[in-house]
């Protein structure tokens, strides 16, 4: 079969506390990532085969139906088949500023003037929100501007600075 992790953990709870006798002797379970350009992170997709063994009687009082499960479920928390560390980086879906993308013009008190790919002149402050993360700190002694970004679980601090003498074509 296919699905996501939280029906697959349902369904084999539901085997193997339910009022019928299953039980499961053999399941492997494989996970993909599946990117999109419409998605910001990937999915990911579980496929899983599993052997069930049902126990049956000729005792019609212990096959009987009942209304309810005993007990349900814990609730889910976390998906243990996420990755921590994603195979690729996250699509930039919002169209976020591309830190590698951009030149520091000007730093002054939590202000930052940098000019983007295309040209424009904007103005970053500290928290803005940027392609993989956000404006963390800014020097204006040192005309830096740093970011910490998140490129798919590794966290990473980019320290970008004013470059003098250098000119933008």
């Amino acid at each position: 079969g296919e699905s996501e992790f939280p029906n697959i953990f349902r369904f084999m709870w539901l085997l193997e506390n339910g009022r019928k006798l299953y039980k499961i002797s053999k399941i492997s379970i494989q996970s993909a990532e599946v990117t999109n350009d419409s998605l910001e992170y990937p999915s990911i997709e579980l496929k899983y085969d599993m052997e069930v063994d049902a126990y049956f009687t000729s005792e019609r009082t212990l096959g009987m139906p009942v209304m309810k499960p005993d007990s349900t479920p814990q609730p889910i928390t976390s998906n243990p088949f996420f990755p921590s560390i994603l195979a690729q980086t996250p699509a930039n879906v919002r169209k976020l500023i591309n830190v590698d993308k951009i030149s520091v013009k000007a730093t002054a008190n939590g202000k930052a003037l940098i000019m983007i790919e295309d040209g424009r002149i904007i103005t970053l402050q500290i928290g803005d929100e940027v392609y993989l993360g956000k404006v963390s700190n800014i020097i204006p002694k040192e005309g830096a501007v740093e970011f910490t970004l998140n490129d798919g679980g590794i966290v990473v601090v980019k320290r970008k600075i004013i470059e003098f003498g250098i000119e933008n074509k």
